[in-house]
């Protein structure tokens, strides 16, 4: 059974309330839906210790905070006592250095037989890719819930002119994965009428997605900022800023890793890769 959920102060309170005016722990849990059990532990512990106020319960306490807690804390008081303009990113990095690193199994998402096999046969297909063909794909990076209407505008207003600027009349490639937006019949036929020749892929393959690399950057760069935005259009400029401070060369060791990849997945059978 679920834990319970504790009452707030201003109801343990009506409890007491509702008692000094004569109702009965029974008419009191009938007009609050509170356990009778619960009402007369309320009454007990205020005629007992004259508050409605929690106790403090048994059990071992907590000696640590959460880790991020910890992390931030720390960084908290380098930036206040040192002056430093450092991230709590810094700091974790020179706790592991040290030789202190928290342990959690790694959870991996299941892949069905059918995805493996395809996984396999699709990274076998391309195992002879040069760099040069795997760097005239596009990845798109779309985050969020979209609607095909949604995302037809992104195509629309921001991935045809990245296609020209980039590949001009050359040949490329598009890639997005399986989502039901991606699949629906209304991008389907913009892509037909637009030109654009699309990358199978796979289902069940963020692994194989250089572009999800990008989004752990663009993460970096904001926690490593001296303060956190306040707003959203406060986050919305910085990540706008952030995302162009990103070197061309990490898009392209991005684009380069893709042989090393599909390796991987060959030599796993399908499965999943460390990436």
């Amino acid at each position: 059974m679920g834990r319970s959920q504790e009452l707030s102060e201003f109801q343990r309170g009506t409890v007491i309330g509702c008692h000094l005016c004569n109702k009965s722990s029974r008419e009191i849990s009938s007009l609050l839906n509170i356990p009778q059990s619960t009402v007369s532990c309320i009454i007990r512990t205020w005629k007992r210790l004259g508050t409605t106020a929690t106790q403090p319960r048994s059990g071992r306490p907590r000696k640590l905070m959460e880790r991020e807690s910890i992390t931030e804390s720390i960084t908290t008081d380098l930036r206040t006592s040192c002056g430093l303009q450092i991230s709590s990113r810094t700091v974790c990095g020179e706790i592991h250095g040290m030789g202190f690193h928290g342990r959690a199994a790694a959870s991996k998402p299941y892949i069905t037989k059918c995805n493996a096999k395809c996984r396999m046969q699709w990274c076998k297909a391309r195992r002879h890719w040069t760099l040069e063909q795997w760097r005239r794909v596009l990845w798109i990076p779309v985050k969020g819930t979209l609607n095909a209407s949604a995302y037809q505008d992104i195509l629309d207003n921001s991935m045809l002119q990245t296609l020209w600027e980039q590949f001009g009349a050359g040949p490329f490639l598009f890639q997005h994965d399986c989502a039901p937006v991606h699949k629906a019949r209304s991008i389907k036929t913009w892509m037909t009428e637009s030109g654009v020749d699309e990358l199978d892929w796979p289902a069940q393959s963020p692994d194989l997605n250089p572009i999800e690399h990008l989004w752990d950057e663009l993460e970096w760069r904001l926690r490593a900022r001296p303060s956190r935005p306040t707003s959203v259009c406060d986050l919305t400029n910085v990540l706008l800023e952030e995302w162009s401070k990103i070197p061309i060369n990490t898009l392209l060791n991005l684009a380069d890793s893709l042989p090393r990849r599909v390796e991987a997945v060959i030599a796993a059978k399908g499965g999943l890769m460390s990436y």
